[in-house]
Parts: structure tokens; sequence; C-alpha cells
């Protein structure tokens, strides 16, 4: 039913974690192709180790350190025509797949099916949730956010070809946003379900993630200054808000609890100057369609 896609380039510090939880699967039928790109690590004895006694698991060594690649590898190698790809420093919950593979054989002609996620690592709490349905997640798109979390998700192989393409090799960081675009654009049917279902890793140092914020407002203009223990703790809180901002989207500004501080700011800068309708995430020009308003 499902050919799981893990792609892993230096990931021996999690890789047992995400490996553990596609074993974890209630639901069984599935073949899991690890794909060590370019590791120097001991990523690839670790999954060789952990899967011996497994033949669900497929461990392929590619040379080229890209995880597009390794993707557009593993989709051509796969045997199933549902993909369900999972970062390497990521888990799923016991269900995910059980979840996803009765949502499917009750809507069959969904082709894209993600979930909720809740952040786990350096900072462990709950993360706002993404849109449901097919014309709230469209709209999403439109404005440039990212409202399917890649490795929650589930698509039907033969979208890649039925418009779509591959993954592009020349994105290192975007690739599934470029991808999740080109779904899009091509019409496919996408949805989440409201469980959630993965556990999304924030990396840092855990005993200094905590973040004090300050606001004052001057001329109309809203300023806010990050103070942190570290550089790594200002590294992580940018991320995070902008994991937050990217994946989610929220209309009403009275809902954002107050202890999201830097990702409760990008949202409302967000809705105050909202982006114009397909407009790239890195553009400038949603300032002139705002100004013509």
């Amino acid at each position: 039913m499902f050919s799981v896609l893990l792609p892993v380039y230096n990931g021996e510090k999690w890789l047992k974690e995400a490996i553990q939880s596609v074993m974890d699967q209630t639901f069984e039928e599935f073949e899991c192709l690890i794909l060590c790109n370019g590791c120097t690590d001991r990523s690839a004895d670790i999954a060789t180790q952990l899967t011996a006694n497994d033949d669900r698991f497929i461990i392929h060594k590619l040379h080229q350190a890209n995880k597009a690649n390794a993707l557009n590898f593993g989709v051509c190698f796969s045997k199933h025509q549902w993909l369900a790809p999972i970062d390497a420093d990521d888990k799923w919950l016991p269900e995910k797949l059980q979840k996803q593979y009765d949502f499917i054989s009750q809507n069959p002609q969904v082709d894209i099916i993600g979930t909720q996620l809740d952040y786990f690592g350096t900072l462990i709490c709950a993360a706002p949730r993404n849109p449901c349905s097919h014309d709230e997640i469209y709209e999403c798109y439109s404005r440039g956010k990212n409202p399917i979390p890649f490795p929650s998700a589930v698509y039907k192989k033969n979208v890649h070809l039925r418009g779509v393409g591959f993954f592009n090799t020349s994105h290192f960081v975007i690739e599934d946003y470029d991808f999740w675009q080109r779904c899009r654009q091509n019409g496919m049917i996408m949805v989440n379900l409201p469980e959630v279902l993965l556990h999304y890793r924030i990396h840092g140092n855990a005993a200094n993630s905590r973040v004090s914020n300050q606001k004052k407002e001057e001329g109309g203009v809203m300023t806010e200054s990050i103070q942190t223990d570290s550089i790594v703790t200002a590294r992580q809180a940018i991320a995070k808000g902008i994991t937050d901002a990217m994946y989610i989207d929220c209309d009403d500004v009275n809902k954002m609890p107050a202890d999201w501080g830097l990702i409760g700011f990008l949202r409302k800068f967000d809705i105050q100057y909202p982006r114009g309708a397909g407009t790239p995430v890195n553009s400038t020009d949603d300032m002139k369609v705002n100004d013509e308003d």
C-alpha cells in the first residue's frame, strides 16, 4: 500500500527514532526505502543493524548529498502506489498510516493527505493547526503558505506523471514547498487530517530554549526585541517562527496564545500586510499590490 521514503544525510543522532516510529506503525503493509545520500557518519550502519530482521526495509547508499535527488531515487524504485515521506529527525505516531489508509478507503479521489503536527526536541509543545479542507489549503498556498507538513503526508505516486514532475534537485531547503506548489498548479486534491500524527523536531540546546519578548510601538511602527541566553537559542526562536509562519495561518489575532511571542508577531504582520495571491514567499511585489488596495 505505502512506500515510505526516508532520506538521511548524517542523521545518526536521530535516525533510530525515525526508523522505530515506522516499525511501530499499526498498519503493516508498507515498504521503507532508507536513502542514505552522501552520508559520512554511521547512519547506514545504524539503519542496517536496526532493520536486519525486517525485510520491509531496504537501504540504498547514494553518493550525492542532495535530499531532492534521494527522494527522486526513492520514487523511481518504490513499488507501491502511495508514497509516505518522513525526515530522519522526525517521528510518526503509531496510528499514522492506518488513519491515512482509512481516509483513502473512503475518499479515493484525494491525491495528497497530510496531518497535524506537534513539536519535540528543543521545544516540546503543540504546534498551531493547519487547515483541513482542500479549498482552505489551496488558499494558503496562493498566499505563500505551506499548510501540508511534508513528513506528515502520503500522496499518490502518479502525481509525478500527471504534470507535476519530480523534486527539483536545485532546491536544498524548500524542495517540498516547491513540489506542493506544483501539485496545486496541476489541480491535485489536497486535505489534512485533524489528528496530530507527526512529531516534528526542533533542534538546538534544550537548556537555553526560553525566549523573553519585549514590544514597543513608536510612530505607528511596532518593534519586537528577542532576548535569549545564546545565539543557538536565538536561531531556534527564529527557525520556529519561520516554521510556524510557513505552515499555518490564523485570521483571528485574538486567538493567538500570549506565549507565542515571535510567532504571533509574524502572523499579525502577515494579517496586516497580506501577501498578494500567487506571490512567491520571497517576493517584495506584495507591497505594490497592497499600496494599490
